[in-house]
């Protein structure tokens, strides 16, 4: 397997997981990370592993990789990747190119202007404190979250979800465990992608996110992983002498466990049913409808975000002109609705929420079942508002979940007399 074929047979069989399909319906910038990434990659062994290349090609290089963390902070594992490249090999040589750390210019200068140019940096200093809080405060209780985690999201790669039969998951087990010591045998052999894939993993260890963030990330490293798996499989194969048929036989059986997910996955995507009266969306247009087996499961959930986003999307028409509306992610209310947002947040309590209604002058309040973490990277319970709101919010537009019967998504006008009311008898702290 070599040359243009192996880069096929690894593009193939890549396409033959289901998450390679979910991640390109989603609208986050996976797909493109994993195209710069991956491209970067292909440049260093092209332009740089032979160890004479030009300061340009290194400086080119330098670009991609400055491209890949842009788009996603997690390139970083990339850099460090090729750092260590870099440094085992001055070990071994006892020489290496100066141009060689010219690579490192452009991913500097974008860590400088990222922070600048793009709002929300604060967003990751934040997950990164709660994340350490959680391995300082219970270490034990976050190895075994995180652990879980990443096996969550290793089997999702192959299924779509985490909760599978236990004999599929032993099998994929066994797969990991046999990519893993592919990465390790490619590190040994002072590849970059073999420690890339190793830095990937270390960092999801640490990474206490949840399944879904787990099958996110390890989706711009699971064509390198599939081509370790191979690797090993064939060096295995090579030296016990065995058939190219049992290699075939023994490289074919991870997408013959995930063949019945990844249909699932392409007769998922006929579904074009509104499911929601009057909104355009349908559950094939819904990411989270390809995250679960069960049917019925999954389009109760796309129909909790479509009825969300057509929410969203009809402020325009149930709000009047320069209305100010509430919600915990006001940058969604700007976007979808095309009206002014204010944040709210999960920890205020009902007097709290008045006061910043009233002081905002916020002259509406959504409430979903599709919450999401508010600015604050918390998560709670997002009808809580609604119970505290119903002083002196009145609901002037709704919709249900045809399949729960459950409000998914509530406006309510802001009453202000009965808000000024409200204030005034409530006891203040």
């Amino acid at each position: 397997m070599q040359g243009e074929w192996r880069g096929f047979w690894v593009a193939a069989a890549f396409l033959a997981l289901p998450t390679a399909w979910i991640n390109v319906k989603g609208i986050l910038s996976e797909p493109l990370y994993l195209a710069l990434s991956l491209g970067a990659l292909i440049a260093h062994e092209r332009w740089l592993a032979h160890g004479d290349a030009r300061p340009r090609a290194y400086l080119a290089f330098g670009v991609l990789l400055a491209l890949a963390y842009s788009t996603r902070v997690v390139a970083l594992t990339l850099v460090a990747a090729y750092v260590i490249h870099v440094a085992v090999r001055a070990r071994s040589v006892w020489r290496v190119p100066r141009a060689a750390w010219l690579a490192l210019l452009p991913v500097g200068l974008a860590a400088v202007a990222w922070p600048l140019v793009r709002p929300g940096a604060h967003v990751y200093a934040h997950t990164i404190d709660t994340i350490v809080r959680s391995w300082l405060e219970a270490p034990l209780g976050a190895l075994q979250a995180t652990g879980q985690m990443l096996i969550g999201g290793w089997l999702a790669s192959f299924v779509a979800e985490g909760e599978v039969a236990a004999a599929v998951r032993v099998a994929l087990y066994a797969v990991g465990l046999v990519a893993l010591a592919g990465s390790m045998r490619a590190a040994m052999r002072n590849r970059i992608d073999g420690w890339y894939v190793l830095l990937t993993l270390a960092l999801l260890i640490a990474w206490v996110f949840g399944v879904e963030n787990a099958r996110r990330l390890l989706y711009p490293v699971m064509p390198l992983a599939l081509l370790h798996a191979a690797e090993t499989v064939i060096a295995a194969a090579r030296r016990l002498g065995l058939p190219w048929t049992a290699v075939a036989a023994a490289c074919a059986f991870p997408f013959a466990l995930c063949a019945p997910a990844t249909v699932l996955v392409a007769e998922k995507a006929l579904d074009r049913a509104p499911l929601i009266e009057g909104a355009p969306y349908s559950a094939a247009d819904i990411t989270d409808y390809y995250q679960l087996a069960n049917r019925a499961q999954a389009r109760a959930l796309a129909a909790k975000n479509a009825a969300t986003l057509a929410g969203l999307e009809a402020l325009r028409t149930k709000t009047p002109p320069g209305a100010r509306v509430m919600w915990m992610r006001p940058e969604y209310v700007a976007l979808l609705g095309e009206r002014e947002g204010v944040a709210s947040y999960y920890e205020w309590d009902a007097r709290t929420l008045a006061v910043r209604i009233r002081d905002a002058r916020v002259d509406y309040l959504v409430v979903a079942g599709m919450s999401k973490s508010d600015l604050a990277i918390r998560a709670g319970e997002a009808f809580t508002a609604l119970r505290q709101a119903e002083p002196y919010g009145r609901v002037v537009y709704a919709l249900d979940n045809p399949f729960t019967g459950q409000d998914e998504f509530i406006l309510l006008r802001i009453d202000r007399p009965a808000l000024d009311a409200y204030l005034a008898a409530a006891p203040s702290r």
